[in-house]
């Protein structure tokens, strides 16, 4: 959360926060950066267990459409829990609401994917469907398959290495020893 702080700093002071987007996978961490759940921004019902992501109606595409207008960045905190499938979907349903049905993955809007991937694993999935888990043409979906092959779009990575919520000495001298 402390990183997805400072990018919503860095957009302020550009003068263009309203061009970025948060969203996090829970509700518990999108309130606290003041955003919106990832199925709520991207329009992703859960039924039975899985993802609902066969057809849309055209009311859920009009306020998709809307919602993304002015949206042009989006940071996406927690992805740790995302799946290679989910990812997919959330790329489409963008898409959608950018109204670039094809050629450019989540329709152009820049992603800014924050968290830790060992810190929450997908809830009720195996760690396989991780997206940083490679694919198996065998057993993945072609969903999983084209959420892995979006992930892997992603060329500049930022590793973070000095702590800096952690006060407590002691515990910041095991934490350096991990």
């Amino acid at each position: 959360m402390k990183v997805l702080q400072t990018v919503m700093e860095a957009f302020r002071q550009r003068g263009c926060p309203q061009q970025l987007l948060k969203m996090a996978y829970t509700g518990i961490v999108a309130s606290q950066v003041d955003g919106k759940t990832i199925h709520v921004i991207a329009g992703i019902s859960i039924k039975n267990g899985s993802y609902k992501n066969n057809s849309m109606s055209e009311e859920t595409k009009q306020k998709l459409e809307h919602f993304w207008e002015s949206y042009d960045y989006l940071a996406l905190d927690e992805m740790g829990m995302l799946t290679k499938d989910f990812f997919a979907l959330l790329s489409r349903n963008t898409s959608i609401g950018k109204q670039l049905n094809g050629g450019l993955s989540f329709g152009g809007v820049n992603i800014i994917l924050l968290g830790d991937f060992h810190q929450f694993p997908p809830v009720t999935r195996p760690i396989r469907d991780t997206l940083y888990y490679p694919i198996s043409p065998q057993t993945d979906s072609i969903g999983s398959q084209v959420g892995r092959a979006m992930y892997e779009e992603f060329m500049t990575v930022v590793v973070l290495k000095e702590q800096k919520r952690v006060t407590d000495h002691i515990w910041l001298e095991f934490l350096s020893h991990l």
